[in-house]
């Protein structure tokens, strides 16, 4: 059995739809599990924000997400007035979501209106399988993923998932499922995280004891660095699973941080190959760790707060301080992508987030004496060299420096 995972890239459009079909088409996968088209999560994400602030513009954010895949049903089905209708149903599903009163909880209504995206795109290459004589069982991934009520970053109930999966999957068929979403025993949807569609297509390959994941991207495999970011950038044809996991960690966009530790768990081999030239090799993720230090990777994290406390009082920021701020982190949702501290202080490197920041410092004002600058650059290198760290850094201003063995991060303006 091999899992086959396409990003939004690859179904953003009619054309692009139909390539990912001749993939299909070629390998015959047993599943299929697919993200929202193009950059449509981010439509959704501006929708559930006009919809929970009342926004004037929210039923304009709307339209535009209805014509878009209104748009592609036409292109690819025409005449076939039923697929149509598939797709309007969804779509006036979403509406009556709209038209009644948002969750108070943000986390909560995020997640009854964004999944929409991935509903819409699995429906749309379903029937345009169906109707180019490539048989497939859509399976609705709220009802095999089964997650707690963390919502915007769920919990799998691993057990239960396998089980419901088990029972759903079509043996000798293609499925074809969702990423990013699951469901909750509230009768409510989920998502695991942006990202979250290789973590799905993880899960499944784990839980059904698969061959392989292949995951599809525009690029060859997986690069050693944003080709935005930097020009020569080299691609990483064999790689371990150690070092995917922290090349995901420290906010490598190719590979969901949860993605390895089941296809590891399970020795499962992870392809990152193109759909642009679908016979190339790609990139190779397995336990083989020979080639992982030959290249130096490069991981720029944009948007980022650098939070400088100190305690008023001088007493040491040593455990006590730490649980106690570690925890208001946590429960402001704020993930920390740097730390380091000094016999009184603490400096912290965050993604940019203007009102949990606002919330934050207001919390922590009483007790330590804060500093911070915003719109900063977090770059990580892995197994660096100081002809790579001059090269990231030369000409810019260098606000915080940290080295070990392998791994040089550096917090710049």
């Amino acid at each position: 059995m091999r899992v086959f995972k396409f990003g939004g890239i690859s179904i953003a459009s009619p054309g692009a739809i139909k390539n990912t079909a001749g993939v299909i088409r070629l390998y015959q996968p047993e599943v299929v599990v697919v993200s929202a088209m193009g950059k449509m999560t981010n439509a959704f994400e501006s929708l559930v924000e006009a919809h929970v602030r009342k926004m004037n513009d929210k039923e304009e954010k709307y339209r535009v997400i209805r014509t878009f895949h209104l748009d592609v049903a036409q292109d690819l089905f025409q005449n076939n007035t039923e697929a149509i209708a598939r797709i309007t149903k969804l779509l006036d599903e979403l509406k009556d979501k709209l038209d009644k009163p948002a969750f108070v909880n943000y986390q909560k209504a995020y997640d009854q209106i964004v999944p929409f995206g991935e509903l819409l795109s699995s429906t749309i290459l379903s029937l345009f399988l169906a109707g180019n004589n490539i048989p497939n069982q859509w399976l609705d991934a709220r009802k095999w993923l089964r997650t707690d009520s963390h919502y915007r970053e769920a919990n799998v109930d691993d057990d239960q998932s396998e089980k419901l999966l088990r029972q759903f999957i079509k043996s000798g068929a293609l499925n074809l499922t969702q990423g990013f979403i699951g469901g909750c025993d509230e009768g409510f949807s989920t998502t695991l995280g942006r990202e979250g569609s290789d973590y799905t297509a993880a899960l499944i390959a784990s839980y059904l004891n698969a061959e392989s994941v292949t995951v599809w991207k525009d690029v060859p495999g997986l690069l050693n660095a944003d080709p935005n970011f930097i020009e020569d950038t080299v691609m990483l044809s064999h790689i371990s699973y150690h070092e995917a996991v922290e090349l995901a960690f420290y906010g490598a966009k190719v590979i969901h941080p949860k993605t390895i530790k089941p296809l590891q768990n399970s020795n499962i081999p992870l392809y990152v190959r193109s759909f642009n030239n679908m016979k190339a090799a790609g990139t190779v993720i397995d336990n083989e760790t020979t080639w992982d230090e030959e290249i130096t990777s490069f991981i720029l994290k944009k948007n980022q707060v650098l939070l400088t406390l100190r305690t008023k009082d001088f007493s040491f920021m040593a455990e006590k301080h730490l649980h106690y701020l570690y925890g208001q982190f946590s429960s402001h949702g704020l993930k920390v992508n740097l730390m380091q501290n000094s016999a009184i202080t603490l400096s912290v490197c965050f993604d940019e987030d203007h009102e949990t920041l606002g919330t934050l410092l207001g919390k922590l004002a009483g007790d330590y004496e804060i500093r911070y600058n915003k719109g900063l650059d977090l770059i990580t290198l892995r197994h660096y060299n100081e002809v790579a760290v001059r090269k990231v850094t030369t000409g810019r201003q260098v606000l915080l420096d940290q080295r070990s063995r392998i791994t040089a991060q550096v917090v710049m303006r």
